[in-house]
């Protein structure tokens, strides 16, 4: 029951982390200047001092169309995958500690 928990403590922060991560990339006004209207695109400074302002998103569909599901889905993917291999390392862990409870109970 234990390291149910301790899974499901780890899914969790893995969920939060992923979704922070997730929304501050999508999140455009929270590096754009105070300036600039809001929603706008963020100016970017190159090294020797220009300035360049991000591109827009070209408009209609596309194979690599971002959207919101589109990210969430593959949050769910990695999250799925995170979720397996923990579960493969807690079957590893649990059956190497069963073998050295054996070569303890048994000294060859």
């Amino acid at each position: 029951m234990k390291t149910i928990l301790h899974l499901i403590v780890i899914l969790l922060v893995a969920v939060i982390v992923a979704g922070s991560v997730y929304a501050l990339v999508e999140n455009t006004t929270l590096v754009s200047s105070t300036e600039s209207e809001h929603g706008a695109l963020p100016i970017m400074t190159n090294a020797d001092g220009s300035t360049t302002q991000m591109m827009e998103r070209p408009e209609g569909g596309g194979e690599h169309e971002a959207s919101f599901t589109h990210g969430l889905s593959e949050v769910l993917v990695t999250l799925a995958k995170l979720t397996g291999i923990t579960i493969v390392v807690l079957l590893i862990q649990s059956l190497v500690a069963r073998v050295q409870k054996r070569q303890i109970a048994n000294p060859a």
